[in-house]
Parts: structure tokens; C-alpha cells; sequence
């Protein structure tokens, strides 16, 4: 499985998938307490969050089915960017979590 210190393609590909199957369940889950949140509190920022973690599940989704069809660099790029506008939204929406 080693090769010179490396890990081979196919071990990171699966690392790959199962680090998403653990994932996106947990990005849905903060989905769904963030927009029962925001129908509890009627708070419209809270209802944007709880888009933009939903829309983040979504594009682990493209990423997982990336990683089945043998496309781990477009995964991984899909994973890194969905997490950088993810992060950029949120500090869009709510600036004084960035100084946290």
C-alpha cells in the first residue's frame, strides 16, 4: 500500500469517500437544526445560514459522486471551494464571527 512514502490513489480515494459519508450527513443535520432554528425565531439571517450549510451539503454530494467515478482532484477542489464561499457567506452575514 506504501509507495516511497505515499499513499496509493485508490487507499486516498477511499479515505476520500468515507471522510464524505461521515461528512455530509453531519452538514445536513446542521442544516435541518438551523432552519427549524430560524422558524422557531422567525430571524431571517439564521434562515440564510441554514441555506448556505444546506447548499455546502449539496456540493459535498457532487463531490462524493466525483470520487466515485474516479475524479478525486475535482472532489477535493469542490470540497475546498464549497467551504471558502461557505465560510465567506457566513462571515458576509454575520461579521462578528469572524473576529471569534
Amino acid at each position: 500500500m506504501m509507495n516511497n512514502g505515499t499513499t496509493d490513489q485508490a487507499t486516498q480515494a477511499t479515505w476520500l469517500q468515507q471522510f464524505l459519508r461521515w461528512t455530509i450527513p453531519c452538514d445536513l443535520g446542521f442544516a435541518l437544526v438551523q432552519a427549524v432554528a430560524a422558524g422557531l425565531s422567525s430571524d431571517p439571517v439564521t434562515a440564510l445560514t441554514a441555506t448556505i450549510t444546506l447548499g455546502y451539503g449539496l456540493v459535498l454530494m457532487v463531490a462524493y459522486h466525483l470520487t466515485q467515478r474516479g475524479r478525486q482532484r475535482a472532489a477535493v477542489m469542490a470540497i475546498c471551494a464549497g467551504m471558502l464561499g461557505a465560510a465567506l457567506l457566513f462571515t458576509l452575514l454575520r461579521p462578528a464571527l469572524a473576529l471569534a
